[in-house]
């Protein structure tokens, strides 16, 4: 895990008063689990351009396409083996996709694409922008 971009990531896109405690938990082995599956309900909605359960794989991806670049990196804080990696954007969408649990896409400092998975349907999918 790289704790300086998921400071930034907390920073910039968690509720003011849960940010000091999402740290603290992304930093804890015992506590990581948990803190993933409670992201997405602690994101910020004051930057949230995009939020919707009922898309399909390329509206998504085309509506991602406006926001940002698919052939550059991005980190990862997953429910998955991706999780704390650096991968192309494009990779990390098709496995946020295609993989069950909860996934968040961090690009370039000022983008979060999220996918909360949900017992019964489709998952919720947000796209947060901050400062573009």
């Amino acid at each position: 895990m790289d704790r300086k971009i998921e400071e930034i990531f907390v920073k910039n896109f968690i509720v003011k008063d849960k940010r000091e405690r999402t740290l603290f938990e992304l930093s804890s082995d015992k506590k990581r689990d948990s803190i993933i599956h409670r992201i997405f309900g602690l994101l910020d909605d004051k930057y949230k351009v995009f939020c919707e359960y009922k898309i399909n794989y390329e509206e998504f991806l085309s509506i991602i396409k406006k926001y940002a670049d698919v052939k550059k990196n991005c980190y990862v804080i997953a429910d998955s083996a991706d999780d704390g990696q650096i991968l192309r954007l494009d990779k990390a969408y098709n496995n946020m996709m295609f993989e069950s649990g909860d996934y968040f896409i961090f690009y370039q400092d000022n983008i979060v694409i999220a996918k909360e998975e949900v017992i019964f349907g489709s998952p919720y999918k947000k796209i947060l922008v901050k400062n573009v």
